[in-house]
């Protein structure tokens, strides 16, 4: 449970939590990192939603302010800048809002936005789950005014469950006339009714997409319903989670290449409910015909190996997420400190281990290997054309566990609670997301420790249990040096030990 927090009128609290200058004659960026919990409002009102604003400025952060404004009445309900002058700066604020919709402002006072170069831009979350609720993240090149356009407001609270999935989701190589699909909502799907050999359903029912560019300049917003086909020929409860793309008049089709934001909110009869959370999103038609490939990495998918673990033995295998079309796929395994790369070609998607010395150095056991794939398809291997050296996908690490050794395993062993889920893995050392099911129902917290491979702590929370489930985010904030890490769980007679590794 949220705590209420009253704002008063023309009182204001700041507290700097963290600050950290480095400054050289060598290296004239400087940079700044700093926490800022604010409360602040123009008169009283008790609000309940927590919300981040996390702002990366180029190196004049003096440039930079930003308003939080009821659309409403028109006050500033929260605002923050300029910063200091010659400094490039993180700054993270957390502030408190009412239930309800609001407009977020950025603005640069030379007109330039947040130069390129240095990775500027911002992002607005929840503070309590830290999903996130608009990302402008490394788009900072807005000129004056950051701000959504076509709308009434950028934002609204509280954020609900329907999001664009998995593979929907910060995908940057869409093409029209694919579809991007939605988490199902029990209220939505309860309203596709069979009735016999009959089918009723509601025109008022289904879910809104909402696809805009954070910085102004396209905002479009498609209600897909029970009634509509919209070209998808599975016939259920779900269809309407399914939108195709640029499937509406050409004046409003998305553009090519530039960085969108997706939301989706449900909607049963006739009313809407809150939006979800946001995810990124960019039209690339070129990108789209022959798009990257990794480690499959889609979680509980039976076939996962984006960090996972497996013997150089028979009977063990990788996949990486399959291409139509394509002919052939190469994996290359490195460990760069120690100037190891290993490369295979396959004709598939699945590469089977081990092979032969005579095709190759083996992979060995207790390394953890840098593994990317790349795809072959009409008579190329895949890559941007915006970015020709980007034949190569995504890193994932793949560790080669060592065999157990005769008379018992000598190894850490992993017991694990059914249902257990750390996702990324690996990570980048910002933050994980924690899902473990199948704990007691009587128990009220999950005791979690992040320990090294010596065993020394580096993290220990306690996360609490409801109905048997334990689900959160654990912030990490980029403390954790790369390498691997045990993480434990404990809730009265359960174990569990999960690895997670932090790569940059």
């Amino acid at each position: 449970m949220i705590a209420l927090v009253a704002y008063l009128p023309s009182e204001a609290l700041a507290r700097t939590s963290t600050s950290t200058t480095h400054s050289s004659p060598s290296e004239p960026v400087r940079t700044q990192e700093i926490t800022v919990d604010l409360v602040d409002g123009s008169r009283g009102f008790l609000c309940s939603e927590l919300v981040t604003l996390e702002i990366n400025t180029d190196l004049q952060a003096n440039q930079t302010t930003w308003q939080v404004i009821d659309p409403i009445t028109t006050f500033t309900v929260a605002a923050g800048g300029p910063y200091f002058p010659g400094f490039q700066i993180n700054i993270t604020t957390n502030f408190c809002v009412p239930e309800g919709c609001y407009i977020l402002k950025v603005f640069d006072s030379a007109g330039d936005g947040m130069l390129a170069g240095f990775n500027g831009g911002y992002q607005l979350r929840n503070t309590v789950d830290n999903r996130r609720i608009l990302d402008n993240q490394n788009n900072g090149d807005f000129g004056s005014l950051s701000q959504i356009t076509g709308n009434a407001y950028s934002f609204c609270m509280p954020i609900s469950d329907v999001e664009p999935i998995y593979t929907s989701c910060d995908k940057y190589w869409w093409k029209s006339g694919e579809y991007i699909v939605a988490t199902p909502d029990d209220d939505v799907s309860a309203q596709w009714v069979v009735d016999g050999l009959n089918s009723v359903q509601s025109p008022t029912t289904g879910y809104e997409f909402w696809i805009y560019n954070p910085n102004g300049g396209y905002s479009f917003r498609k209600f897909r319903s029970h009634t509509i086909t919209d070209g998808f020929g599975n016939v259920g409860a779900t269809r309407a989670c399914h939108m195709k793309l640029n499937n509406w008049v050409v004046a409003n089709h998305i553009p090519e290449h530039d960085l969108m934001n997706v939301r989706i909110r449900p909607r049963v009869l006739n009313v809407n409910g809150d939006w979800g959370p946001t995810c990124l999103f960019i039209r690339n038609e070129a990108l789209a015909q022959c798009p990257p490939t990794k480690l499959m990495d889609i979680p509980g998918n039976q076939y996962l190996s984006c960090g996972q673990f497996r013997q150089f033995i028979g009977g063990q295998r990788v996949y990486a997420r399959p291409i139509g079309g394509s002919t052939q796929y190469q994996w290359r395994f490195r460990i760069p400190a120690e100037n190891v790369e290993i490369i295979r070609t396959t004709n598939t998607y699945i590469l089977n281990f081990p092979w032969g010395i005579a095709l190759g150095d083996p992979l060995l056991p207790g390394k953890t290997y840098e593994v990317d794939v790349r795809a072959f398809k009409g008579g190329a291997w895949c890559v941007d054309p915006a970015d020709p050296d980007s034949v190569w996908g995504d890193i994932c690490l793949l560790t080669i566990q060592i065999p157990p050794a005769q008379g018992g395993n000598q190894n850490i062993e992993l017991e694990r609670i059914g249902g257990l889920t750390i996702w990324p893995n690996p990570n980048q050392g910002d933050q994980f997301q924690l899902n473990v099911t199948d704990l007691p129902l009587d128990a009220a917290h999950l005791t979690m420790e992040l320990t090294d491979l010596s065993g020394k702590s580096a993290l220990i929370r306690q996360i609490p249990i409801q109905d048997g489930t334990a689900n959160t985010i654990v912030n990490l904030n980029g403390q954790l040096a790369t390498g691997m890490y045990l993480v434990k769980f404990t809730s009265g007679e359960f174990r569990s030990t999960q690895r997670l590794v932090i790569q940059r």
